[in-house]
């Protein structure tokens, strides 16, 4: 919740806590999730050594079944696709995105599915794609709503602005980027928020 609502110190004042407690009581159980946590608080900040190296012990930890759970283990690839995708190293990005996509899927793992499209979307725009870019974008849009998962369609709906107005559709821009800024502000996402408003 701290992190969503862009509270990121005090985020990561309670994973680091989460974490020591986890370690004195000797449960080692999906351990690499917090690690992993503590990783994506590490880049909101915008310190990609620290969430590097957290994200590193996490995929370590990962390889035993018994440190992260699936859920865990596609979160883990979700965070290095997100390395790659801001090192510019698209393929890479694009290929860690459709492992996580095609292991959820095989597992029935909608969250999984829905997010490794949602990731396949910025890097295709990236790539001058923006029709595969929409097609996956409203492939995810599709999930959420299904879900009824409001993030997920706030991530959606702030995507498709972003695809519609690189197609020069201004006016279905304009359109998502307000159902995005309704959703921010009901639910308190101060990122996400200001990614609509900036739309």
């Amino acid at each position: 919740d701290f992190n969503n609502q862009g509270k990121y110190e005090e985020a990561l004042k309670i994973e680091l806590e989460a974490l020591d407690l986890r370690l004195q009581c000797g449960d080692s159980t999906n351990l690499a999730t917090y690690y992993q946590h503590i990783g994506e608080v590490y880049k909101q900040l915008g310190i990609r050594d620290k969430w590097k190296s957290s994200l590193e012990t996490a995929r370590r930890l990962a390889e035993n079944p018994r440190y992260a759970s699936f859920a865990t283990q596609i979160g883990i690839l979700n965070d290095i696709g997100g390395i790659c995708e801001a090192e510019k190293r698209y393929d890479e990005a694009i290929s860690i995105y459709e492992e996580m996509y095609s292991r959820s899927k095989k597992e029935d793992y909608s969250n999984g599915v829905a997010t490794a499209l949602a990731n396949l979307s910025p890097v295709y725009l990236a790539l001058d794609k923006p029709q595969k870019a929409l097609e996956t974008t409203l492939e995810a849009l599709q999930i959420q709503e299904k879900r009824e998962n409001e993030y997920g369609r706030l991530t959606a709906y702030n995507q498709l602005g972003e695809i519609y107005l690189a197609l020069g559709w201004s006016n279905l821009s304009r359109d998502n980027f307000m159902r995005g800024l309704i959703l921010a502000k009901d639910k308190d996402y101060v990122h996400e928020r200001k990614i609509s408003i900036d739309g």
